[in-house]
């Protein structure tokens, strides 16, 4: 498998920090490198199986024991974990990422 090269201004790429995993990170989005993924931390919990049955409504949603994956018809799919993290999957642009948070996760 044929990987880019790291990416000089990331700090996991070159200095093997992890800033997602620290949970200091919450309320604040954090770009996942090379990945078109973004990540949001704002609330301390998501209970899974409400998320699943409300979006259930406006996308496909697959849940396992561990999170609940949220895939909307326009590109963009939403991974959520109980602790209150989210990634939003197919976007790096930070203002589309909150827009469609807010949309379905709100505040």
């Amino acid at each position: 498998m044929k990987l880019p090269s790291p990416d000089p201004n990331c700090p996991t790429c070159r200095r093997i920090q992890f800033p997602a995993l620290q949970h200091n990170a919450q309320d604040e989005e954090i770009e996942l490198c090379g990945r078109d993924t973004v990540q949001i931390h704002r609330k301390s919990g998501l209970d899974l199986e409400q998320w699943e049955n409300q979006l259930a409504n406006v996308a496909d949603v697959r849940r396992t024991p561990f999170l609940l994956k949220v895939i909307f018809h326009e590109g963009i799919q939403f991974v959520m974990f109980r602790d209150g993290r989210v990634l939003v999957q197919g976007t790096e642009d930070r203002i589309q990422v909150r827009i469609w948070y807010d949309r379905y996760i709100g505040s």
